[in-house]
């Protein structure tokens, strides 16, 4: 299914986040499918969630905006910081026990990071400092709520411990984001030449 069927604009000003909300039900609704989305500047104000049985395949020149604003993503979800496993502010794209997800295409994930995110590490501190004094306590994971009145955790692109029984060595561009990590990741040998992510930060920080 294209985009523009859950009245996407590309305009890069129009919150699109509705638009994918509804293609990502629909989906769920049919027990999986594809969602194509086409050339243009698609601004969104909070994150994706993913189901399974998914492909997100951005059409080259389709380039996705992710908003600096922390409130456009909470509530909170289960995540980890350091191995520790909490609830904080969601990730950009997240996926929570599904499978079957693959994102694709030539297209450009943005976070926007140059001017706002990348000016958090120095503040997150404090924060850091609760979740590990959380982790060395064995607090409930249910107790450890992070999330507004916390500074959000910056690292926005974490691809680690993924076994991909599949790949097609496609090409998504991932921009903007202040820190990257790609770690424990396994896939068969590529039959393309093209790398499955290219990672473009705003400051040259990679973690692998």
């Amino acid at each position: 299914m294209n985009l523009n069927e859950f009245d996407a604009k590309r305009d890069s000003t129009t919150n699109n986040l509705p638009a994918f909300q509804k293609a990502i039900e629909s989906i769920k609704t049919n027990g999986g499918g594809k969602i194509i989305v086409p050339k243009g500047n698609y601004l969104l104000n909070g994150p994706i969630h993913l189901v399974s049985n998914l492909e997100l395949h951005l059409e080259e020149g389709a380039h996705l905006y992710f908003s600096s604003n922390p409130k456009h993503y909470l509530p909170v979800v289960k995540t980890s910081w350091e191995g520790t496993f909490l609830y904080n502010y969601s990730p950009f794209i997240y996926a929570y026990q599904c499978s079957n997800i693959a994102i694709t295409g030539k297209g450009i994930i943005d976070g926007e990071a140059t001017n706002t995110w990348k000016h958090w590490k120095q503040k997150q501190n404090e924060s850091q400092l609760l979740s590990r004094k959380m982790n060395h306590e064995n607090t409930p994971i249910e107790e450890r709520i992070f999330g507004e009145g916390h500074v959000p955790k910056i690292e926005n692109i974490n691809v680690k411990n993924l076994n991909c029984r599949k790949s097609s060595g496609t090409g998504i561009v991932i921009q903007g984001f202040p820190e990257a990590k790609v770690k424990d990741v396994f896939y068969p040998t590529l039959k393309s030449t093209q790398p499955t992510m290219q990672l473009v930060l705003s400051t040259p920080k990679m973690l692998y």
